[in-house]
């Protein structure tokens, strides 16, 4: 638990949206005390004693108000995991790497969801049927003025060829 962390103390710091794992040493402890309250707090939510702990991780210090009776804390609002036990951080890698893969497996059928949603808006919405065939008529006539030009191009030059 966090309650008996002191100066020296080293504390892992997952940052989830990169992912990356720093390992820092707090330098500061002070606490317990109530948590602040304030929006974007998830302490304040916590309902326990909070300290405040400063952690030094190499050139850079952070201060977390970290539960007194917790062993990990969350962060979702800055993307920050922290425990000062390695096994739960990975844990909290091996939870995170899950939940991609259970999204990721879910591409396809995402995938077909939009196509079938764009399906269902062309026969909605008339406007957008016009864009659509006119935009495919569009592709259309460029594709035979392409084979025009080549034709022309072809033509030209077995024509250049016979005058010689």
């Amino acid at each position: 638990m966090f309650q008996g962390i002191q100066q020296g103390t080293s504390l892992y710091i997952l940052y989830r949206n990169e992912p990356r794992v720093v390992s820092g040493n707090i330098v500061n402890v002070t606490g317990p005390k109530p948590p602040k309250a304030s929006q974007g707090n998830p302490m304040a939510a916590f309902g326990g004693l909070v300290m405040e702990a400063t952690v030094s991780t190499g050139n850079d210090t952070t201060s977390f108000e970290i539960p007194v009776n917790a062993t990990t804390a969350n962060y979702p609002d800055k993307g920050i995991f922290i425990s000062t036990d390695r096994t739960a951080v990975v844990r909290e890698v091996e939870s995170m790497a899950n939940m991609s893969k259970q999204i990721l497996s879910q591409v396809p059928m995402h995938q077909k969801m939009v196509t079938e949603c764009d399906n269902l808006l062309l026969e909605l919405n008339p406007e957008k049927q016009k864009e659509v065939q006119t935009a495919k008529e569009m592709a259309d006539l460029k594709g035979e003025l392409a084979d025009m030009k080549r034709m022309l191009s072809a033509f030209l030059a077995n024509k250049d060829k016979k005058e010689e």
